[in-house]
């Protein structure tokens, strides 16, 4: 269809429903293809561990609504001699941003606020010096994207001996007014925990609630992540892993000073989570459904934080609204990374293909190289196994099928639509007679076609199928442009 050809670029997405967690029935993990990656994964982590002298690991790798594999390395707590494995419970560090990233957009999507607003609005006592000549106030988009120019952090209390805390909400509240701006806003990317923390600031005074028990009933429980949170729960304490310095020669490790996140560094750190639970959090992302239960922001609302707000010099790296944006080859990739001093973790996502991958380690250490290399070796298997799966793919095909086969041609090109092995599917005829690959077609109550998948540009356009008139013959229609049939489809 040579108007097909003038059409490129305007497909759509489709929709997919998000179904409950743990649901079993994809198969994926069987796949010959996924299984030998998953083995290469193995011996990578295990390797990982043995080189760099970790204590403990654990690692979980999602598809769609499944943890389809996780496995521990190691000891969550040496003393005890506890192995790590997928409950085994971390501090997460700086991944706690993207829950803060949630609470924002469930709050902007109820209408308490606007991400253009800015903070002291809802913050009065944020206010900062500048010697910048056309200073505004942060808005939560600047702040949450890393964005406005403000400092990095406010500063640390360290007047009591094996812990790193945060000033209290009231102290820091109180002086930030003889902080200043860094950078104008707008002027490139510049980490700040003291912006997210401020963030937190302001919803928790939007929603009238303590911050944590907000984030309990709306998030953490519908997600069911029962075992993640910001103190141990009695539960939660058994599989409590330690977090450890480096290693210096034969001796014992050193374990790590304790990260107090208090009443102000709730929203930028300090949640501690396990690999199963993290998993929940990642399958959220692949869903595609309206707010409500366990999907506890719309599909949409998902897509708007992937995208990036912010590119890097290079375009290959960006951040969007708690997640960083990263490139594949042929695919786009979610990611965000924590660290504390005996803790460090990873999240990467690639939604297209509906891969998750988690990595919680109990020393602080490089998480980023680690779990790329792990992504870049799980998409080839996974982009294949998606490859197959459309090939294979079979809408319902209606009782009535029949009625929307045919040949269809017009000025711009010719079509064929037929049954075959089970499937509706739509053949293109190229000028010289060269045959397009089948389009996979799903028939629709309203008697429309879904383009499914298989027309690469056009996945997700609707045919209009026209039924003939004593005037004039049946015909489909695609973005437009009538094709009439005039036989019976050609194979």
């Amino acid at each position: 269809m040579r108007y097909v050809k003038m059409l490129v670029g305007m497909a759509a997405l489709l929709a997919v429903s998000c179904a409950a967690f743990g649901a079993d029935g994809s198969g994926i993990a069987n796949a010959p293809a996924i299984k030998a990656a998953l083995a290469r994964l193995d011996a990578q982590l295990a390797a990982v561990v043995k080189e760099r002298n970790l204590p403990g690991l654990s690692a979980g790798v999602v598809y769609d609504q499944e943890l389809i594999w996780s496995k521990g390395y190691g000891y969550a707590d040496l003393e005890r001699r506890i192995p790590a494995d997928a409950d085994s419970i971390y501090e997460i560090g700086s991944v706690t941003k993207l829950f803060n990233a949630v609470m924002l957009m469930q709050l902007r999507d109820a209408g308490k606020l606007n991400l253009d607003d800015p903070i002291e609005k809802y913050l009065p006592e944020f206010k900062m010096r500048s010697s910048f000549p056309d200073q505004r106030p942060p808005t939560f988009r600047q702040v949450v994207s890393h964005t406005a120019g403000l400092p990095r952090e406010y500063g640390f209390d360290t007047t009591e001996s094996g812990e790193l805390k945060q000033y209290s909400a009231a102290v820091v509240l109180a002086g930030i007014r003889d902080k200043e701006m860094q950078y104008p806003a707008y002027t490139g990317f510049h980490y700040s925990n003291l912006g997210i923390y401020l963030i937190g600031q302001a919803l928790q005074r939007i929603v009238g609630e303590p911050y944590t028990q907000y984030m309990q009933t709306h998030v953490f429980d519908p997600l069911g992540m029962r075992n993640t949170g910001w103190e141990y729960t009695q539960a939660m304490k058994p599989h409590r892993a330690i977090g450890y310095m480096a290693a210096k020669g034969a001796g014992p490790r050193e374990i790590a000073p304790l990260f107090v996140p208090g009443d102000f560094g709730v929203s930028a750190g300090g949640i501690q989570s396990s690999v199963r639970d993290m998993a929940k959090f990642l399958s959220l992302q692949f869903c595609d459904g309206p707010a409500g239960g366990a999907q506890i922001l719309g599909g949409t609302t998902l897509r708007e934080m992937r995208a990036s707000l912010v590119p890097a010099d290079n375009w290959l790296w960006g951040y969007g609204i708690g997640w960083e944006v990263e490139k594949y080859p042929n695919h786009v990739g979610l990611c965000h990374s924590g660290g504390t001093l005996g803790f460090a973790s990873k999240v990467r996502a690639v939604p297209d293909l509906k891969l998750g991958f988690v990595v919680l380690m109990n020393q602080d250490t490089d998480s980023d190289e680690l779990s790329r290399k792990a992504v870049e070796g799980l998409i080839p298997a996974f982009a294949q196994v998606a490859k197959e799966r459309q090939l294979h793919e079979k809408p319902p095909l209606p009782a009535d099928a029949v009625k929307y086969t045919g040949h269809y041609a017009c000025a711009f090109g010719i079509a064929d639509v037929m049954v075959r092995d089970g499937r509706l599917v739509l053949i293109t005829t190229e000028a010289d007679g060269t045959k397009g690959a089948p389009w996979t077609l799903e028939a629709r109550e309203d008697s429309t076609l879904l383009i499914k998948s298989g027309s690469g540009d056009f996945d997700g356009q609707i045919i209009a199928f026209h039924p003939a008139t004593a005037s004039e013959p049946a015909s489909i229609e695609l973005l437009g442009v009538k094709f009439p049939r005039t036989g019976e489809a050609v194979e």
